[in-house]
Protein backbone atom coordinates (compact mmCIF):
# COMPACT_ATOMS: atom_id res chain seq x y z
CA UNK A 1 0.00 0.00 0.00
CA UNK A 2 0.84 3.64 -0.04
CA UNK A 3 1.53 5.99 2.81
CA UNK A 4 -1.37 8.23 3.70
CA UNK A 5 -1.69 11.45 5.63
CA UNK A 6 -0.77 11.08 9.33
CA UNK A 7 0.65 7.56 8.90
CA UNK A 8 3.56 6.36 11.00
CA UNK A 9 6.41 4.68 9.10
CA UNK A 10 8.58 2.40 11.23
CA UNK A 11 12.00 1.56 9.78
CA UNK A 12 14.83 -0.53 11.08
CA UNK A 13 18.37 0.73 10.71
CA UNK A 14 19.18 -1.24 7.57
CA UNK A 15 21.76 0.62 5.50
CA UNK A 16 19.32 1.20 2.63
CA UNK A 17 16.93 2.96 5.02
CA UNK A 18 19.65 5.22 6.36
CA UNK A 19 21.60 6.28 3.28
CA UNK A 20 22.17 10.00 3.50
CA UNK A 21 20.76 11.79 6.48
CA UNK A 22 17.85 10.12 8.27
CA UNK A 23 16.62 13.60 9.17
CA UNK A 24 16.20 14.34 5.43
CA UNK A 25 13.81 11.40 5.08
CA UNK A 26 11.88 12.45 8.18
CA UNK A 27 11.61 16.07 7.07
CA UNK A 28 10.56 15.15 3.54
CA UNK A 29 7.79 12.79 4.66
CA UNK A 30 6.58 15.24 7.29
CA UNK A 31 6.43 18.26 4.96
CA UNK A 32 5.76 16.65 1.56
CA UNK A 33 2.49 18.08 0.18
CA UNK A 34 -0.50 15.92 -0.60
CA UNK A 35 -2.93 16.51 -3.50
CA UNK A 36 -4.48 19.44 -1.60
CA UNK A 37 -1.01 20.95 -1.08
CA UNK A 38 -1.18 20.26 2.66
CA UNK A 39 1.69 18.51 4.48
CA UNK A 40 1.35 14.73 4.76
CA UNK A 41 2.62 14.69 8.37
CA UNK A 42 4.04 11.18 8.04
CA UNK A 43 6.01 10.38 11.16
CA UNK A 44 9.17 8.31 10.64
CA UNK A 45 10.28 6.23 13.61
CA UNK A 46 13.57 4.32 13.50
CA UNK A 47 13.87 1.17 15.61
CA UNK A 48 16.80 0.91 18.01
CA UNK A 49 20.03 -0.39 16.42
CA UNK A 50 19.37 -4.07 17.07
CA UNK A 51 15.84 -4.86 18.15
CA UNK A 52 14.61 -8.15 16.65
CA UNK A 53 11.87 -8.31 19.29
CA UNK A 54 10.33 -5.17 17.71
CA UNK A 55 10.75 -6.28 14.10
CA UNK A 56 8.01 -8.63 12.84
CA UNK A 57 10.12 -9.87 9.91
CA UNK A 58 12.59 -11.36 12.40
CA UNK A 59 9.79 -13.37 14.01
CA UNK A 60 8.42 -14.46 10.62
CA UNK A 61 11.93 -15.45 9.49
CA UNK A 62 12.32 -17.51 12.68
CA UNK A 63 9.05 -19.34 11.92
CA UNK A 64 10.17 -19.97 8.35
CA UNK A 65 13.53 -21.41 9.43
CA UNK A 66 11.88 -23.64 12.05
CA UNK A 67 9.36 -24.96 9.50
CA UNK A 68 12.05 -25.34 6.80
CA UNK A 69 14.31 -27.52 8.93
CA UNK A 70 11.34 -29.48 10.28
CA UNK A 71 10.12 -30.28 6.76
CA UNK A 72 13.60 -31.17 5.47
CA UNK A 73 14.34 -33.35 8.47
CA UNK A 74 11.08 -35.26 8.08
CA UNK A 75 11.56 -35.74 4.33
CA UNK A 76 15.16 -36.93 4.69
CA UNK A 77 14.22 -39.35 7.48
CA UNK A 78 11.48 -40.84 5.29
CA UNK A 79 13.81 -40.93 2.30
CA UNK A 80 11.26 -38.96 0.27
CA UNK A 81 13.55 -36.11 -0.69
CA UNK A 82 16.07 -35.95 -3.50
CA UNK A 83 19.02 -33.90 -2.21
CA UNK A 84 19.26 -32.09 -5.55
CA UNK A 85 15.83 -30.53 -5.04
CA UNK A 86 15.85 -30.34 -1.24
CA UNK A 87 16.40 -26.62 -0.77
CA UNK A 88 13.70 -25.53 -3.22
CA UNK A 89 11.19 -28.10 -2.03
CA UNK A 90 11.65 -27.42 1.68
CA UNK A 91 11.68 -23.63 1.20
CA UNK A 92 8.50 -23.72 -0.87
CA UNK A 93 6.76 -25.99 1.62
CA UNK A 94 7.92 -23.92 4.61
CA UNK A 95 6.77 -20.65 3.01
CA UNK A 96 3.39 -22.18 2.18
CA UNK A 97 3.03 -23.37 5.78
CA UNK A 98 3.17 -19.81 7.15
CA UNK A 99 -0.39 -18.54 7.38
CA UNK A 100 -1.88 -15.04 7.53
CA UNK A 101 -2.61 -15.71 11.20
CA UNK A 102 1.07 -16.55 11.79
CA UNK A 103 2.10 -13.22 10.24
CA UNK A 104 -0.58 -11.29 12.16
CA UNK A 105 0.60 -12.95 15.37
CA UNK A 106 4.16 -11.81 14.70
CA UNK A 107 2.96 -8.22 14.29
CA UNK A 108 0.89 -8.47 17.48
CA UNK A 109 3.89 -9.71 19.47
CA UNK A 110 5.94 -6.72 18.28
CA UNK A 111 3.42 -4.25 19.64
Amino acid sequence: GYLKKNDVLVLDNASWHCKGEASDIEEFLWTCPDVDDLPLNILVVFLPSYSPELNPIEKIWHQFIRKYFGICDEMFRKGNLNKKHAIAYCATDAMSAITHNDVAGCYDKCG
